[in-house]
C-alpha cells in the first residue's frame, strides 16, 4: 500500500511589528538602527517614541505607523519636514510629546492628549489630510498654515487649546 504525502503550501505573511525608538540622541525615522528591532516602521506597525529625555526624530520622506509619541517622562519631538506621514487611527501624542510639522503631508488620524503639542510652523508647503482629536495644544505659526486646513478636508475636534503664534 502506498502512502500519499500531501504538503500544503501556505503563503508566509509577516504581521505587524512593535518598534521602539532607541536613539535618545535623536536621528532619522528611516534609519533602522534607531529602532528595536532594527527595522523602519511600516503602515501595519506600531511605533513607540517614548523614551525619557529631549531628542528629535526627523521625518523628511514618507513614513507610516500607528504612533505613540511622548509620555514616560520624555519630551521627544517628531519633526516632519517633507514626504507624507501617515498615522494609524490609534496614534497618540502623549504628555511631553511634540509633533512639529514644518512641511509635507500629514495623513491619517491622531489624538493629542493633555500636555501634548502639535506645532505647525515654517513656510514650507503643507497638506493636511488628517483627523485630529485635540485634548492638548495645537499651535499655528509661520505662513501658509491656515490654507493647509481650509483646502484639504482636514478635521479637527478641539477640546484643547488652539493657538496662533
Amino acid at each position: 500500500m502506498s502512502r500519499l504525502l500531501v504538503l500544503a503550501f501556505l503563503p508566509l505573511t509577516t504581521g505587524a511589528a512593535t518598534l521602539v525608538w532607541t536613539n535618545t540622541a535623536g536621528g532619522a525615522w528611516t534609519n533602522a538602527a534607531n529602532w528595536s528591532p532594527n527595522q523602519v516602521p511600516s503602515a501595519a506597525d506600531q511605533a513607540f517614541i517614548t523614551n525619557a529625555g529631549s531628542y528629535t526624530v526627523t521625518v523628511a520622506v514618507n513614513g507610516a505607523a500607528t504612533l505613540t509619541l511622548g509620555g514616560s517622562g520624555g519630551s521627544p519631538i517628531l519633526q516632519q519636514s517633507g514626504g507624507t506621514l501617515t498615522l494609524g487611527s490609534e496614534s497618540r501624542i502623549r504628555a511631553g510629546g511634540n509633533l512639529n510639522w514644518t512641511g509635507g503631508t500629514l495623513a491619517g488620524a491622531v489624538t493629542l492628549e493633555s500636555g501634548a503639542l502639535l506645532s505647525i510652523n515654517g513656510s514650507s508647503a503643507k497638506t493636511w489630510n488628517a483627523a485630529v482629536t485635540n485634548l492638548g495644544t495645537i499651535q499655528l505659526g509661520g505662513t501658509g498654515e491656515v490654507s493647509a486646513f481650509a483646502n484639504n478636508g482636514a478635521r479637527v475636534e478641539n477640546a484643547g487649546l488652539f493657538e496662533f503664534t
